[in-house]
């Protein structure tokens, strides 16, 4: 009875810490995106005075975040002697690297590299969310949806264009080589409990996970973008299948945690 309370009461800490987390995720996604909509109303809607001191703004803020990023870098490194800055290495590396490449995208493809920044961070923030809350597989499977989806989507807006062309290939390459290094993934942790060894027993495998279902959802996945290539017209219906597809598994999973 009291092994049985004390499995519980681990649970429900694991539970909160992970509650916990999925609203720091939120929260750092929703600044994240108020920054990057601001960067967008006044660097690709504002005038031309506005536009040329975004620039040098955001020019000043990439040295930034590549200073934090360093910075965040030594101090993981050298986490086991300064162990009271630790907890702020991760912190540092993520906040120097989104300042760093968001900023680079921005200058360097304009407009079109604000737009993108402020559709990945939320898929970002939505797939953190889901790692921390719910079955890890289904994070895996997350993961290869938005990439076909992502790649689905270009293929649709750029089939036809000789300026897109070669971009939207070798995204929808990309995403293929994404959906396949998952699935070389998961199965290597059906070997070792649902976890990979190389990256400290990380779980993304629940022990009763469906392994038959994830490989599934990634042939899916692979497929579709596969198809689309071929046939440029599929890419638009696509789109709706694996939309619906990605709702039915979030009930899907939803369901199996109650």
């Amino acid at each position: 009875m009291a092994k049985n309370n004390d499995k519980r009461a681990e649970r429900m800490a694991r539970s909160n810490r992970n509650v916990n987390r999925a609203i720091t995720v939120l929260m750092a996604g929703v600044i994240a995106e108020f920054y990057l909509l601001m960067v967008n109303n006044y660097y690709v809607k504002g005038g031309v005075g506005q536009v040329l001191t975004m620039m040098t703004v955001l020019q000043v803020i990439d040295y930034i975040g590549c200073a934090l990023f360093g910075a965040g870098l030594v101090v993981w490194l050298m986490r086991k002697k300064w162990t009271r800055f630790a907890p702020a290495a991760p912190w540092l590396l993520c906040i120097g690297f989104f300042f760093a490449v968001s900023s680079i995208l921005m200058l360097k493809v304009y407009p079109q590299g604000t737009t993108m920044m402020c559709v990945i961070v939320p898929v970002v923030m939505l797939i953190g969310i889901v790692f921390l809350l719910y079955p890890r597989e289904f994070s895996v499977q997350a993961v290869g949806l938005t990439a076909s989806l992502m790649a689905m989507y270009l293929i649709h807006r750029g089939s036809g264009s000789d300026t897109w062309g070669g971009i939207v290939t070798g995204c929808s390459i990309l995403a293929i080589c994404v959906v396949a290094v998952l699935g070389v993934a998961v199965f290597k942790a059906g070997k070792n409990d649902g976890k990979l060894k190389k990256l400290g027993d990380l779980r993304i495998v629940s022990q009763d996970g469906d392994y038959k279902l994830i490989y599934a959802v990634l042939a899916v996945c692979a497929l579709a973008i596969v198809a689309a290539l071929a046939v440029s017209s599929i890419a638009y219906y696509g789109l709706w299948v694996l939309a619906i597809g990605t709702f039915l598994l979030a009930v899907y999973y939803t369901v199996k945690m109650m």
